[in-house]
């Protein structure tokens, strides 16, 4: 099997891990202040946080790996988030829109992605507070996600029940002020992290089809 790092070829006699999984996590170990960001497995592109495929040692001829530092994997981390979060907002105003409407089928899609994209951005802050090593910072984010996950047990709970009504109003008037609450924690780990500010496409859609 050959091993390379960066476009480097290394010795790979000395990761003996039994399949790619156990490799990943050797090279992880091995690495000054950086992680593993890209893996090309025998020509397939894998995702290293989450591997479809994790085959033996003995069965990968050719891994390729790419690596990149903490600090600038968290900055471009934020970085998406910035972009990305405004449209997880706004895809809560529009199922809300859409199940007042009576479209429940599409409203119930959209607010199944927002609530996705919600977890992503909640899990990304989450980690990025505590890497932070700011206090105040962490102290304001555990407040903000206690909140809001007390708000999300709320629309689940009329997810459940298919109170659509009630559902709408959740979402439009009392989960808004938590969701706004959650941006401007947001906006300020970006100015933690030095993030160039973006300007939010919320033109664009949550999801990209439309019925």
């Amino acid at each position: 099997m050959e091993i390379y790092i960066n476009n480097e070829k290394v010795d790979s006699d000395k990761y003996i891990g039994g399949n790619l999984s156990a490799i990943l996590q050797e090279i992880n170990k091995s690495l000054d202040e950086k992680v593993v960001k890209e893996v090309i497995c025998d020509g397939q592109e894998l995702n290293p946080n989450n591997l479809e495929a994790n085959p033996k040692l003995s069965e990968i001829d050719k891994l390729e790996v790419s690596t990149i530092k903490v600090q600038d994997l968290i900055k471009q981390t934020m970085a998406d988030l910035q972009e990305y979060l405004p449209k997880v907002i706004k895809g809560f105003k529009q199922a809300a829109a859409q199940l007042k409407l009576g479209n429940q089928a599409n409203g119930y899609e959209i607010l199944n992605y927002a609530l996705q994209g919600l977890r992503w951005s909640m899990d990304v802050m989450s980690h990025g507070s505590t890497l932070s090593g700011n206090e105040k910072l962490m102290e304001r984010f555990n407040e903000t996600s206690q909140s809001l996950n007390t708000m999300l047990n709320s629309v689940r709970d009329r997810i459940d029940s298919g109170n659509s009504d009630e559902l709408v109003t959740i979402i439009s008037e009392s989960f808004q002020p938590e969701l706004d609450r959650l941006q401007a924690m947001a906006d300020e780990l970006a100015h933690h992290y030095d993030v160039e500010e973006v300007e939010p496409q919320v033109d664009d859609d949550l999801i990209d089809k439309e019925k």
